[in-house]
């Protein structure tokens, strides 16, 4: 099931809208209602994390600390991301692809809106909550500002990043000469020598532009959240079984998506997903992520059967696999990815999964 994800910014945003004003006991009802109540909350707080596959979980989060610890993770975060292991703890999920020194502002709004809230729900509640930065791997153009707000373009040299390779790949280097070209724009602004200072220790530091995002990231958030790189292959091992059967059931899983989407149609509103002939995994062979065709299919079952780090996820099942692994009580989202969450909203019970709260991000 290969998805593809509507960018009609007015229709998403009539969505995005019909859920943040309340005005939708359906939106309501598919995605979480945020603003309902408390009991809403405390009932998803108090929602123990479901047993799992304990040996998988604990490689994943052991993967994922010594990870944090080396981008400069705090260590009240890294013990708190440790209790929730032991269902001592929540999380709250937020996510982008990474983009060159940081990325686009919405990153930061995302990951401030999941500190936010997860430092609410813990003054209310009582647990500790963990934000959590999954950190995608798509391909990625960007854009920033100049002093005088007049925008300023710049790209990767055309041999940095290869097809299909995940665009966390891209050597340091190649972000290295962005930034020697974007820098010089900004070097007039206050705090230039400081963040330039910064950037570059990064640069010294990191193993390919993934890294250095995460720790930019890190950096500007004082060590208070958790990245999670999407090719971390322990987290994909803790989804196996519900990868093998979303590959298994993808006909019927494609039903389900396009069945809500012309609910959603007939409600004014549109389907943000589009579904076409290959499958909604990818199989990653010699760096790069390949698609899989009917042809393909019996091949790359058999390949996931022994080597389930080499699924990588499309969009749908990117989103179950977060919350499948992490469980978390609420995700922060932007407009388009609310919309999408509304049409999958039904995979969750089709595959015995809690459906968090869907939050909002800053903007």
């Amino acid at each position: 099931m290969k998805e593809r994800v509507a960018i009609d910014r007015t229709e998403s945003s009539m969505l995005y809208r019909g859920y943040v004003s309340g005005g939708s006991r359906d939106l309501e009802e598919l995605l979480g209602g945020f603003a309902d109540s408390n009991d809403r909350w405390r009932r998803a707080v108090e929602r123990a994390p479901k047993e799992r596959d304990k040996a998988s979980r604990s490689e994943m989060v052991d993967a994922v600390i010594q990870y944090n610890r080396r981008i400069g993770a705090g260590k009240t975060v890294l013990d708190n991301l440790q209790a929730w292991s032991g269902g001592r703890a929540r999380i709250v999920v937020t996510g982008q692809q990474p983009g060159p020194i940081g990325g686009p502002l919405m990153t930061v709004y995302k990951i401030a809106t999941a500190i936010s809230v997860a430092a609410r729900l813990e003054s209310l509640y009582a647990v500790p909550v963990v934000p959590v930065f999954w950190m995608g791997a798509d391909d990625v153009d960007f854009s920033v500002a100049a002093g005088d707000l007049a925008l300023v373009r710049a790209g990767f040299a055309r041999d940095a990043h290869g097809a299909a390779v995940p665009v966390g790949a891209i050597p340091t280097d190649a972000v290295a000469a962005i930034w020697g070209s974007v820098g010089p724009i900004l070097d007039s602004l206050p705090g230039f020598a400081d963040v330039d200072g910064m950037v570059q220790n990064v640069f010294a530091e990191s193993v390919d532009h993934a890294e250095v995002t995460a720790r930019v990231l890190m950096w500007v958030f004082g060590g208070d959240m958790i990245v999670v790189d999407g090719r971390e292959g322990t987290v994909r091992k803790c989804a196996r079984e519900l990868i093998l059967r979303y590959f298994d059931n993808e006909g019927e899983l494609r039903d389900v998506v396009r069945s809500r989407g012309e609910n959603l149609a007939r409600g004014g509103l549109h389907a943000q997903i589009w579904t076409g002939p290959d499958s909604g995994v990818f199989l990653m062979e010699d760096g790069a992520r390949k698609k899989i065709n009917a042809a393909k299919r019996n091949h790359a079952r058999i390949h996931f059967e022994q080597h389930i780090e080499d699924a990588s996820p499309g969009v749908v099942l990117r989103t179950l696999v977060q919350d499948a692994v992490f469980q978390p009580v609420a995700v922060v989202l932007g407009a388009a990815e609310i919309a999408y969450r509304a049409q999958i909203a039904d995979l969750y019970g089709q595959l015995g999964l809690h459906r968090p709260i869907a939050f909002p991000r800053l903007s």
